[in-house]
């Protein structure tokens, strides 16, 4: 009896794009007049096309094709995403943190209401809501057949799997990564594809560092401390300042729906990046404005470092033009509906938020800058 398996990381990487993408056209249809969702959906799906005849006939120099990992491990990898997932709060099953209050609102109102959504006050919703997007339509779905209370139950659920979802395309991509390149066999196409290996230990290992990641904050109190405008202390270890690095399990706990994402978004950016070609970034960056777009910001630079290093390789790809033009446009315009963008702002204890962002007040535009791109870059 085989106790391996082998994944294809293709199929891992084509999936995990759809991941990100699918919500997109979901939002596209539902939040924009018909011939725009139709023609944006239709740009953005011709971009996936390319992208993913670019992925399946890739050069794998530098890379592995598939993955060699025992069941067990796989197994043991799965119940532990599952159990992650539940003690988060995702699901409703356990405790949740404060935060839960606005994202449970946010996946009832997508429920609840027509989209786009239009409260009676005249305001829309306006956030990063992609995540909810698959959730949601079953959570709708579920109400025209079996009511409001059901819809909620099985949205809930929809919303943990969509979430288990997510984590193992990360992990499963995080292993590829490091995968140990052991042999190499003949594909349907007659070529030769290199096969990793994922040993017990190295997925134990990246799996407790995936979960159990933190502690980054301290530069930044240690940055803000030289300047004597903190003090390092016990009681402050996920933040420092107005910002703050928080520890993977707890950013699950708290903002899943920008999480999620931004770890898929940056696994892709890994793997793309191995390649030596920049033909994905766009498509990489679009795909991730709907739902983390800080972490859409803080690539970008690091993207822009790779365009140099690589030569522009492949910088205008059609799957990188196609995201531009369907993506971009589109959030601008429904990021700027936002309050914090619109000139409403609020002042907070020590500082004043500006599109989602808390800034000291009296510091100075450089430092400002600098402080808001390195927070996102990291």
């Amino acid at each position: 009896m085989n106790k391996r398996i082998r994944l294809s990381v293709d199929k891992l990487r084509i999936s995990a794009y759809l991941y990100l993408a699918i919500p997109v056209i979901i939002f596209f249809l539902g939040w924009l007049r018909p011939v725009f969702g139709i023609l944006c959906s239709a740009v953005l799906a011709v971009g996936l096309f390319f992208l993913i005849r670019d992925i399946i006939n890739r050069d794998f120099k530098g890379s592995v094709r598939y993955i060699d990992i025992s069941k067990m491990t796989l197994i043991v990898t799965v119940a532990a995403v599952m159990l992650w997932v539940v003690c988060s709060g995702i699901g409703g099953l356990v405790w949740q943190r404060e935060d839960w209050n606005v994202r449970n609102a946010t996946l009832r109102d997508l429920i609840s209401y027509r989209w786009p959504v239009i409260f009676e006050s005249g305001g829309g919703l306006v956030y990063f809501i992609c995540f909810w997007m698959v959730p949601a339509v079953f959570g709708k779905t579920a109400a025209l057949i079996a009511g409001e209370e059901c819809a909620w139950t099985v949205a809930n659920i929809a919303l943990y799997i969509w979430s288990v979802i997510g984590i193992l395309l990360v992990v499963l991509l995080l292993f590829s990564y490091f995968a140990t390149e052991n042999d190499k066999h003949a594909d349907m196409t007659g070529s030769d594809s290199s096969t990793g290996s994922v040993k017990k230990g190295l997925a134990a290992f990246l799996l407790i560092l995936l979960i159990c990641y933190g502690g980054i904050n301290l530069l930044g109190q240690i940055l803000l401390t030289l300047r004597g405008t903190w003090a390092i202390s016990i009681y402050t270890v996920y933040s420092w300042s107005y910002y703050q690095y928080t520890p993977n399990a707890v950013l699950l706990e708290w903002v899943f729906n920008q999480t999620i994402p931004a770890w898929v978004g940056a696994m892709l950016y890994m793997h793309a990046r191995r390649e030596g070609s920049v033909a994905h970034f766009g498509m990489i960056c679009m795909l991730l404005i709907p739902s983390a777009p800080f972490t859409a910001v803080g690539i970008v630079p690091l993207m822009i470092a790779d365009i140099v290093a690589f030569k522009c390789r492949g910088l205008f790809s059609v799957s990188n033009i196609a995201a531009v033009i369907s993506v971009l446009p589109v959030y601008v315009m429904y990021y700027a509906c936002s309050i914090v963008a619109v000139g409403i702002e609020t002042t907070v204890e020590t500082g004043t938020t500006g599109v989602g962002i808390y800034t000291e007040n009296n510091s100075s535009p450089l430092w400002t800058f600098c402080t808001v791109m390195g927070f996102c870059m990291i």
